[in-house]
């Protein structure tokens, strides 16, 4: 398996970094758009095609509608490329850490329980008061 970070500025590296950080996982690869004069679209491209072509890949998005997910769409008539987008670290370290076969239930699954970690955290402490 692999996974690509795909983000608008140099959202993918930070990303990429706290996960080395917390798992010592080496699998993540980051595209960091229009922080210089390469294209990300090609710099994606350039990362899927050296996968070998049996390889799972899911790629992170940081928008639905972002050119960065626009980029992925190609890709995805791929039976072996998934783009995940509106992402968080939580969801990325539940996939990234995972030993489950991941399919799309599994996904789902993964975005649900991605979507409980964004908490209004003053609320919850009133909440418990």
């Amino acid at each position: 398996m692999k996974y690509i970070i795909a983000t608008h500025g140099y959202l993918a590296d930070g990303y990429v970094s706290s996960i080395q950080v917390l798992t010592k996982k080496n699998n993540i690869y980051a595209v960091n758009a229009y922080v210089d004069d390469r294209d990300a679209a090609l710099q994606l491209k350039t990362i899927i095609e050296s996968f070998e072509n049996q390889e799972e890949i899911i790629i992170f998005t940081d928008l639905m509608c972002g050119s960065m997910t626009q980029a992925v769409a190609p890709y995805l008539d791929r039976y072996n490329v998934r783009c995940i987008t509106g992402i968080n670290l939580p969801l990325i370290l539940e996939f990234v850490l995972t030993t489950s076969t991941i399919d799309d239930t599994y996904i789902e699954h993964t975005i649900q329980e991605a979507q409980k970690q964004m908490v209004f955290v003053n609320h919850l402490l009133k909440q418990t008061q």
